[in-house]
């Protein structure tokens, strides 16, 4: 009897300090029809690279070292990545960095893709502008997107709807 109570409160120790130091599981909020459809409607506030076929969605913010390598290995072999894939690079902040108005400038700019570029791959400044009501709206339209879908990350990277590399 004392071996199975311990064999018993042994278990319970190791499910509930187990389980506890697992970070929660994140799940997408739409299906995969429905996240396209979504990112779809919003395409115009996205920063655009290539002319491939296939639609990648991705959610980054230009101060994140993780987005900025994302950015980096998709320039590093741009030949290939941008005949075979569109990308979609909606820029939302995280927490964690004041990236609000480095964001409205590189949106404002005439060549959002170059001032992208200039600030994540080549890792230099740009002046910073104030946001005009534009750009704050197009921003409020990005971060709505995202939460519906439920990124939670960046870069959060969507292809054929279904959030990849995690």
């Amino acid at each position: 009897m004392n071996r199975l109570l311990f064999a018993l409160g042994l278990l319970l120790f190791v499910l509930t300090h187990t389980s506890a130091k697992e970070p929660p599981a994140r799940l997408q909020l739409l299906s995969p029809q429905e996240t396209v459809a979504l990112l779809q409607e919003y395409e115009d506030d996205a920063v655009v690279l290539g002319q491939g076929d296939e639609a990648v969605y991705a959610f980054i913010d230009p101060l994140c070292p993780r987005s900025q390598a994302y950015l980096e290995d998709i320039y590093r072999r741009k030949e290939r990545m941008f005949c075979n894939y569109t990308y979609y690079l909606f820029l939302y902040k995280l927490d964690r960095y004041d990236s609000e108005k480095l964001i409205a400038t590189i949106l404002a700019s005439d060549y959002p893709e170059l001032a992208l570029k200039t600030v994540m791959v080549s890792q230099q400044e740009i002046v910073l502008e104030e946001a005009d009501p534009d750009m704050l709206e197009q921003m409020q339209r990005i971060k709505t997107a995202a939460q519906r879908v439920g990124v939670y990350k960046r870069p959060y990277i969507l292809a054929k709807g279904r959030m990849i590399g995690e």
